[in-house]
């Protein structure tokens, strides 16, 4: 884990976006603060669903500035993403054409074959073959696109706990400033981006039933009044998960990026949130009592010494079933299985 010595932040450029449904706070008195912290910034207010993500896609600057919550952050880091892979496949890639036996300009041995998964391209045209190398996940740098800094104003911020990051807006607003930075790994779940966990079964369930307006009046609480609902509601079904050349059913499944939130929740004591692996937490019967019992596991941080879970790290898995189950990413609901997971090591630098 790095942190980097603070740059002249009166030399920095900023991106605000500010979510004004989040919490409720005044977004205003949010704008002054930071305007009198940092100076002039380009601000960008959403006001519909996807406006965080196309913002931060098309940011210039050399911070993004999110204030807002866990949601509003998830937008922003899909944003990033798309803009930094659409980055490395303009600059990263090889070509090899082969004309009549011979290699013109290549990126892959003469002897090697054709390359092969999501991040190949093989085209044929007129006997004319183009391979595009396949991409390295490690070698992506977080250095070419702007640096995520955070002002925990959200229902939910548990991004923001993760890396220590004040509820006080001028403190948070003061982190910006000395611009330390740690690194973040980023998930991804079919297509979508994820900072904090995927989860398949249960906790996806409760996030869909979750009533806006208890959230929006009693915030976090509502939550666990979800929970409560899905308890007695839903219906488990058999998964089978496939990881590291190895097949495990379950249940549930939790696959952790950040498992540790300040001293409030420690899903997992020995998470590290820039080890460039998923923690996969595999709970494998669906009996009530069983499920209350990984619940108080969770909490306790005791869930990963149980002998019916399973603990697994892996860079990449893939989470199917017979009958489709409900799925989500940060909170967001993704769809349902199959689910394929796949890593991005220190993706993303966080101003903390």
């Amino acid at each position: 884990m790095k942190c980097e010595n603070s740059i002249n932040y009166n030399r920095q450029k900023y991106t605000l976006i500010i979510n004004p449904c989040s919490g409720n706070k005044d977004c205003n008195l949010i704008l002054h603060k930071i305007q009198n912290f940092l100076g002039d910034i380009d601000v960008k207010i959403t006001e519909k669903k996807g406006d965080a993500s196309a913002f931060a896609k098309n940011s210039k600057a050399d911070v993004v500035i999110v204030a807002g919550g866990d949601g509003t952050i998830n937008e922003v880091i899909n944003g990033l993403m798309e803009k930094k892979l659409a980055k490395t496949l303009k600059s990263d890639f090889s070509t090899s054409v082969f004309t009549g036996g011979q290699v013109e300009k290549s990126g892959l041995k003469k002897t090697d074959p054709s390359p092969q998964g999501e991040n190949a391209t093989s085209l044929l045209t007129g006997g004319r073959f183009s391979f595009y190398k396949p991409m390295n996940t490690k070698e992506i740098k977080p250095n070419n696109i702007p640096r995520l800094a955070i002002i925990p104003i959200g229902t939910s911020n548990m991004v923001a706990r993760a890396f220590n990051i004040p509820k006080n807006i001028d403190k948070a607003i003061l982190l910006i400033q000395q611009n330390r930075r740690k690194d973040l790994d980023i998930g991804r779940a079919n297509n979508r981006y994820f900072a904090i966990a995927c989860g398949v079964g249960i906790d996806a369930e409760m996030y869909k039933n979750v009533e806006p307006k208890i959230k929006k009046m009693f915030g976090e609480v509502a939550y666990p009044l979800s929970l409560l609902k899905a308890i007695f509601n839903y219906k488990p079904k058999l998964l089978q998960i496939n990881v590291n050349g190895n097949k495990y059913f379950g249940y549930y499944v939790l696959v952790c990026n950040i498992a540790k939130f300040q001293n409030i929740l420690q899903i997992l004591p020995d998470s590290k949130y820039d080890d460039g692996f998923f923690d996969v937490l595999i709970l494998q019967k669906k009996e009530l009592p069983d499920l209350l019992r990984y619940l108080f596991g969770i909490a306790t941080t005791q869930v990963y010494k149980f002998k019916d879970v399973v603990c697994v790290k892996a860079t990449s898995l893939e989470i199917t079933s017979e009958e489709p189950v409900i799925a989500h990413a940060d909170a967001e609901i993704i769809g349902k299985t199959p689910i394929k997971l796949k890593m991005y090591e220190k993706a993303i630098e966080v101003i903390c």
